[in-house]
């Protein structure tokens, strides 16, 4: 008779109350898949309530990688809306876990995913430190998947710092890894942040082009803050190109999505984008109302992005 050769994945964990008392069982594989899905989706308030529930009862397991996991699903959620603080503590409190319990890969996901906060704090010298130790051992792995996100995130600082050519560098491996896993969304990241640099040297065919491409696989992933982020990248472009009509359609459009899903960093660079757009044509009163709107998000996010003392 044959063996099987593959085992079954465990859907549930069992947690004991009392003694003598029955067992509780919770389907956390699954609720995770569903958190996934509506986070996916943009239903990030009621993915967030799953993802708290689920950490939950992986406290209550005392599985203590399954919590490591769960602290940093929920994390990467509150990064995303902006809730900086609450996501590093929880990627902190992973990166312990994930070490003592000697999973790699996990202790790689949870620094660079540190980085990324010290990156949204404006910290670039300990965002590239974490990201680099990240990208070291998921190479010791062979992580491919994961390398590429790490290069995309490393070369958006060296994009901010005006270091573009190590920037393209970062992209570059980012798209052919991509492309070579058959990864959408990989090939989607790497699309977008080439299409950023064409933008910044002025090359604003490719850079529509690049971002049109991107914004297809967006819409074929219904990836919602894709979406968003292709949109305003093209209203930018269109500002530059003196089309504004079109320009303040996407900004629109960006901007209902953003605040749709609770993406508070996302709708703030919208409406400072629609500020300057506004501030060109000299609508002067519109300016000032997206830009106050945009200064009062920075206080809630503590973004240092303005001098809010003058």
């Amino acid at each position: 008779m044959a063996k099987r050769l593959y085992k079954l994945q465990k859907l549930w964990v069992e947690v004991s109350e009392e003694e003598g008392r029955r067992k509780k069982y919770y389907p956390l594989a699954v609720y995770q898949r569903k958190a996934e899905i509506l986070q996916f989706i943009g239903r990030w308030k009621e993915a967030e309530a799953v993802y708290h529930k689920n950490l939950e009862w992986a406290i209550a397991s005392g599985d203590r990688k399954l919590i490591a996991q769960s602290k940093t699903t929920l994390g990467v959620l509150l990064r995303g809306r902006g809730a900086y603080g609450d996501a590093f503590s929880l990627f902190e409190d992973a990166c312990k876990i994930y070490t003592e319990v000697s999973d790699k890969r996990g202790t790689g996901l949870a620094i660079g995913s540190m980085g990324l906060v010290y990156l949204d704090w404006g910290n670039y010298l300990k965002a590239i430190e974490c990201l680099q130790q990240a990208l070291q051992i998921l190479q010791e792995l062979g992580d491919r998947l994961r390398i590429s996100l790490w290069l995309g995130h490393l070369g958006h600082i060296y994009q901010i710092q005006g270091n573009y050519e190590e920037a393209m560098k970062c992209y570059q491996s980012e798209l052919n890894i991509g492309e070579e896993l058959g990864e959408k969304r990989i090939v989607y990241y790497a699309l977008s942040n080439i299409a950023n640099i064409s933008y910044l040297y002025g090359n604003y065919e490719k850079a529509i082009e690049d971002h049109q491409r991107a914004l297809h696989l967006a819409e074929q992933l219904g990836d919602k803050q894709s979406i968003s982020y292709c949109v305003g990248n093209l209203g930018v472009i269109c500002m530059e190109q003196g089309n504004y009509e079109r320009s303040i359609e996407c900004y629109s459009k960006c901007l209902e999505i953003a605040e749709g899903l609770g993406d508070k960093l996302g709708a703030r660079i919208t409406l400072d984008n629609m500020g300057e757009l506004f501030k060109k044509i000299k609508d002067y009163l519109k300016a000032e109302d997206y830009f106050n709107k945009a200064i009062t998000i920075d206080r809630q996010l503590q973004l240092m992005l303005y001098d809010i003392s003058s």
